[in-house]
């Protein structure tokens, strides 16, 4: 490990700590960050590196770089949002129909619970993620030491949902 940051990874460093206003910009950064391995400079591991630098969890990043996933697969359509919980309620959704999901209401007014509601209500089996995808989510939460609860509220599910997919994949909850 190095004495200090990288230029690039200083310059990210300066629009997280500006962007904490804006989660897109803030998410990109950190994904950046993460998927470059830059926080090795002074870090062993991505989630040492934003509970120390940042004094987050990595369960909130991992929503901040998700919610500006979406939000970057909305720019070419104009819709806009404003927080990261309205962007979260549309990851749970297959990357290709956020948008046709997302022109239904408007998002830059909308709150996070009318924008889970709408989810709800358009969501077909077919354009949520797949099961296998939740199950792996709710191992790794798992694997951490996340009780149900604490699951289900990460990745937006009841925690009976939880425990129901937990056992279907043999995975050990606390």
């Amino acid at each position: 490990m190095r004495a200090g940051p990288s230029p690039s990874t200083r310059q990210l460093e300066i629009i997280i700590e500006k962007g904490k206003n804006s989660f897109i910009e803030v998410g990109l950064a950190l994904r950046e960050i993460r998927d470059g391995k830059l926080y090795k400079e002074n870090y062993r591991t991505f989630e040492e590196y934003c509970q120390n630098r940042w004094n987050w969890r990595r369960a909130y990043v991992n929503r901040l770089v998700a919610a500006s996933k979406v939000a970057e697969s909305l720019a070419p359509v104009g819709a806009k949002l404003k927080n990261e919980w309205r962007a979260r309620e549309l990851t749970r959704l297959n990357p290709e129909d956020i948008q046709p999901v997302a022109s239904e209401i408007d998002l830059s007014t909308a709150t996070a619970t009318e924008v889970k509601k709408m989810v709800e209500n358009l969501a077909t089996p077919s354009n949520r993620k797949p099961k296998a995808e939740r199950l792996e989510s709710i191992r790794a939460l798992a694997a951490r030491g996340y009780r149900d609860s604490q699951i289900a509220k990460e990745l937006g599910l009841s925690p009976d949902r939880v425990r129901e997919l937990a056992t279907e994949g043999e995975i050990k909850l606390t």
